[in-house]
């Protein structure tokens, strides 16, 4: 627009400049009068007028015109573009107004957000802490039921034994080993006295028609069924959730040489002596081997468990090992499959896992390969 009012005012210039260069050629025409007709004609009163008379008037051209009107477009389009500039402003601070108050809303609903995420994770902290403690809770009268069950087993047992052989009397056994009826640390109020499982001992010794076999076991043994581990064997499970009620239940043994003792405990012991509970293990071994030289002894290595570094458990397994490689009579048995994966908590087997728990205390009792 700008470079065409340029070019429109350069021809103007140019055409005003040719215009003033004819006059400047013109010359006056030769006019022959006489002295009479000179005298009629007025003089001028000053030469500036004449001249001034006697210039030529410049017409407006089309160009000029055209310049001119050009010349006022563009200041109507000026004038709008500031009109426009000038509401664009408007509308750019209302922008930022509502942006404004879009922030200070947003921020306000996030604190908000943020405050009701803090009373649901508090409320879901207490929630897991309260399913924690019944969880627990379950599990001590599971372990208390099934203690109770296996006690009257065995009473069974020992009462069908007692009847059956000859030579006996009706007289209560002196002692037996004792088993803890208590699946955990703390009795329950309702029990008065801690019971005891009785194995009946002979007075005339009659020849034994089965093998005899004692299992000392943590909680992880209450999926275990010891009459399918051994269906042949007179089998009795004692619960021994630390090693010190290991060492108490040997302590207090009275029967007949068994046949077997299946070890498994010390992963209780875990948080309270750390590496010292392979020490614990060995200290259990040589007790039961002092007291039944002849017997086959099966210690079993720890199991996992998911609140416990499982580096340290496999550094305590294999101490494990070779402090009972030194004894006579007595055996390890071993879990390489199974994992953390096969607790349905941090610390018990599932029901699944326990045949293969099973499995590999049976093999280390018969002396199988595992494989």
């Amino acid at each position: 627009m700008f470079a065409t009012l340029k070019a429109e005012a350069e021809l103007i210039s140019e055409t005003e400049e040719q215009v003033k260069e004819g006059d400047g050629k013109k010359q006056a025409p030769t006019v022959s009068v006489t002295q009479q007709e000179a005298l009629s004609v007025p003089l001028p009163t000053s030469p500036a007028a004449d001249k001034a008379k006697d210039m030529p008037t410049t017409p407006r051209t089309p160009a000029m015109q055209c310049f001119h009107n050009t010349l006022s477009l563009v200041e109507a389009e000026v004038i709008e573009l500031r009109e426009n500039k000038l509401q664009e402003e408007d509308t750019v601070q209302k922008l930022k107004e509502e942006m404004k108050q879009f922030r200070e809303e947003s921020r306000a609903s996030i604190a908000k957000f943020e405050s009701r995420m803090d009373k649901l994770s508090q409320t879901n902290d207490d929630l897991r802490d309260h399913l924690s403690t019944t969880r627990k809770e379950l599990e001590q009268r599971e372990r208390y039921i099934d203690t109770l069950n296996q006690q009257l087993v065995n009473m069974s047992s020992a009462s069908r034994e007692h009847v059956h052989q000859p030579g006996t009397t009706q007289a209560e056994p002196e002692t037996s080993m004792a088993s803890t009826t208590q699946p955990d640390d703390t009795a329950p109020a309702y029990q008065s006295a801690p019971a005891q499982v009785r194995i009946p001992v002979s007075q005339s010794a009659p020849p034994r028609q089965s093998p005899t076999t004692a299992i000392l076991i943590d909680s992880n043994g209450k999926f275990l069924v010891q009459e399918r581990l051994f269906p042949r064997h007179q089998v009795y499970k004692f619960w021994c959730p630390t090693t010190d009620s290991a060492m108490q239940l040997l302590s207090q043994t009275r029967i007949d040489t068994p046949d077997n003792i299946i070890i498994h405990t010390g992963t209780n012991d875990l948080h309270a002596k750390g590496e010292n509970v392979s020490g614990a293990v060995r200290r259990v071994a040589e007790r039961a081997q002092a007291m039944f030289p002849t017997t086959n002894i099966v210690v079993s290595t720890l199991l996992p468990r998911k609140d416990f570094p499982g580096q340290l458990i496999d550094k305590i397994n294999q101490q494990i090992t070779v402090d009972c490689a030194s004894l006579l009579n007595v055996r390890t048995a071993h879990h390489p499959t199974l994992t953390c994966e096969h607790l349905y908590d941090n610390v018990h087997l599932d029901q699944d896992s326990v045949r293969t728990f099973a499995k590999d205390l049976k093999d280390a009792t018969l002396g199988r390969d595992p494989h």
